[in-house]
């Protein structure tokens, strides 16, 4: 028996042992165990959840640092930083049902036949964040039941950085 085998079963040992003694006099050595795996079910769920919540928050401040550092060498350094980028709208309204449908939302059918309008006006109706140091054109943000995720709004402040660069409306110094 190798030595890891053995702190193995050495464990579950000392884990059992540790039930039986600790174990309410009302309940049965199997019904505290499922009690407290249910415990330790429902704790681990907290843990997940609020390790999603944290990666998401790194996430999104390594999107906001990216901007400022591409922003602020745009206007510092005078390096070009964005590649061009080739132009990806869609042509037909074929494609835009084919990207709205991998999108990962669900839309209903009367929300599909508007899909191309719909989805210019959300692209149009955002504002940048006011963290960025950029004279961006501010514009009021459309009403919607769910407003663009961040990963969205992340890429519409590249676009619409992408934008300012090629319409030299963005001077680099």
């Amino acid at each position: 028996m190798d030595i890891q085998t053995w702190y193995l079963k050495t464990s579950k040992l000392a884990l059992a042992l540790a039930i039986i003694h600790s174990k309410p006099a009302d309940r049965s050595s199997r019904e505290y165990t499922e009690h407290l795996a249910t415990l330790v079910t429902q704790q681990e769920s907290k843990w997940k959840s609020k390790v999603e919540a944290l990666e998401a928050e790194v996430l999104l401040l390594r999107q906001k640092l990216f901007l400022s550092r591409i922003s602020s060498g745009l206007l510092k350094n005078g390096h070009d930083v964005f590649p061009p980028l080739p132009d990806q709208e869609p042509t037909s309204s074929e494609n835009t049902l084919a990207l709205m449908d991998d999108s990962g939302c669900v839309l209903s059918n009367e929300q599909r036949s508007d899909s191309a309008e719909l989805s210019q006006h959300v692209v149009e109706s955002c504002s940048p964040p006011s963290l960025l140091p950029l004279p961006l054109e501010k514009k009021p943000c459309a009403t919607l039941e769910n407003p663009p995720s961040s990963h969205l709004q992340f890429l519409q402040h590249l676009l619409e950085l992408k934008k300012l660069r090629e319409s030299s409306s963005l001077k680099v110094y």
